[in-house]
């Protein structure tokens, strides 16, 4: 398993938007701690998944290889600021 975890101050980046480059991949909507998010997998590249989110003051992005979706998701509900 291999990730980069992103993440950027709205304000930073039009806060209506969410950075995002799929290339007509599969894209899957996606709840982190109650937050919308976007989820992109890489059928060319089993494992391989984008996710990005925001919370109201940070926009975080997940990148790289995770053995299972579910996985991806634990390591992103395990993002928290103060």
């Amino acid at each position: 398993m291999k990730f980069r975890l992103m993440q950027t101050i709205l304000g930073e980046v039009n806060e209506d938007d969410m950075m995002l480059d799929n290339e007509n991949d599969p894209i899957t909507t996606m709840y982190i701690n109650g937050n919308e998010g976007i989820l992109v997998e890489y059928p060319d590249v089993p494992g391989l998944y984008y996710l990005v989110w925001q919370d109201e003051s940070y926009q975080y992005s997940l990148y790289g290889s995770f053995t299972s979706v579910s996985e991806l998701m634990k390591i992103a509900e395990g993002v928290t600021t103060e």
